[in-house]
């Protein structure tokens, strides 16, 4: 099992500290395609949508409404099922 892309939450805000996961459409180890929408996200000020730069196997590292800190992992997506 290879990692081919990690996520990482950048900051969007200044004034911000975290964002509040809002929805990831995917199971681990569900296949993706380059272009899928994989997270949506916010923040106090908007709403932002991540897509997958490549397609893999997704494995996401928080729940629906958990906050995240930026700088924090989110995502990867691998070459092969996750074990």
């Amino acid at each position: 099992m290879g990692i081919i892309k990690v996520y990482v939450l950048e900051k969007e805000n200044a004034n911000d500290e975290f964002a509040i996961i809002t929805n990831k459409p995917y199971s681990d180890n569900e296949y993706i395609k380059k272009d899928d929408l994989i997270l949506e996200y916010e923040t106090s000020k908007a709403n932002f949508e991540i897509r997958a730069e490549v397609s893999g196997y997704i494995k996401y590292y928080f729940s629906v409404d958990e906050e995240v800190n930026y700088g924090d992992k989110i995502l990867e997506i691998h070459d092969s099922i996750a074990g």
